[in-house]
């Protein structure tokens, strides 16, 4: 990965509003809900998502600075460790300057030579981070396309409020800092995070593709030939939706804009009609049925 701030096109010396600022512009833009199917653009939000990760934590971004960890947040060994190791004679040698079984061994003294200390002065104690924790939680469909806030209990035991963002996809994570496992990091460690990877539930008539919402509407025979207006769902409540006369099953009718929100962009509601007969058999419509077929041959199979 490049230079992290390269990565967000902002100067090193950036302040966490202005980070913040260009990370969101850039995650817009690079959304992969926005791009679906672009494997480049997927992996080009994974890196800023990744580099966002590190520099919005001050720890991290102090520690990046000093060239402790590396662009993926692993830790680097310090200038001149395995330089330490390397022997300019024979193994003798390499055992001598570091006097390996000899009587005044010890790991302090070897990790003294390392690191350039005095023999015998303790190894300062590295800060470790506390360990992440991991749930699983089942979102409804609405939940996920218009967005909400679900409380959870994390593992200390404490309800914590969940922002779930509007046109969450499944098997999206959503990260808590902070609120991992009970205790903090070794020697004064931060705690880890709770990572939340969701799970969203079918709606039993809406299906989502991208921005958009698809829906079959069911109408009756009269309605398809003669035109109406119907109360049509969709995910910000029920609207007014106009027949037109003649309306063949399987023809789909546009709402606009009443698709998902997200990233400034919004989809449309699709609405594909579908000719139900009635639940029992109507005599009364199978006679004028038949009188109308005599009448009125149509066979539109015959084209096939």
């Amino acid at each position: 990965m490049a230079d992290l701030y390269q990565t967000l096109g902002v100067d090193r010396k950036v302040s966490e509003a202005d980070l913040k600022k260009a990370y969101r512009k850039l995650a817009k833009k690079y959304h992969p809900d926005l791009n679906p199917n672009d494997e480049k653009v997927k992996k080009k939000f994974q890196e800023l998502t990744a580099a966002y990760d590190i520099l919005s934590d001050p720890a991290k971004r102090a520690k990046y600075d000093n060239g402790e960890i590396d662009e993926q947040g692993n830790p680097k060994a310090p200038e001149g460790f395995y330089q330490g190791f390397r022997s300019s004679g024979s193994s003798h040698r390499f055992q001598d300057d570091f006097q390996f079984g000899g009587a005044d061994f010890s790991a302090e003294d070897l990790f003294s030579s390392i690191f350039g200390q005095g023999r015998g002065r303790s190894r300062p104690q590295q800060q470790q981070r506390g360990q992440d924790i991991a749930y699983t939680l089942k979102i409804t469909f609405l939940e996920a396309v218009k967005g909400g806030t679900r409380q959870i209990v994390v593992g200390n035991g404490k309800a914590v409020d969940l922002k779930i963002p509007a046109g969450t996809v499944p098997g999206s994570k959503l990260r808590l800092k902070g609120k991992g496992h009970e205790h903090e990091g070794k020697h004064g460690g931060a705690t880890g995070d709770a990572y939340i990877e969701i799970h969203v539930a079918d709606h039993p008539y809406f299906i989502r593709e991208g921005l958009d919402i698809r829906l079959t509407l069911p109408i009756s025979l009269p309605e398809a030939v003669l035109g109406a207006k119907v109360s049509v769902p969709t995910i910000y409540g029920s609207v007014q939706l106009t027949l037109p006369p003649h309306s063949d099953s399987g023809k789909t009718l546009r709402l606009k804009g009443k698709g998902i929100e997200m990233g400034g962009k919004k989809g449309d509601q699709y609405v594909t009609l579908q000719i139900k007969l009635p639940p029992k058999d109507d005599a009364e419509l199978k006679d004028f049925m038949e009188k109308y077929q005599k009448s009125h041959p149509y066979f539109p199979h015959h084209s096939l």
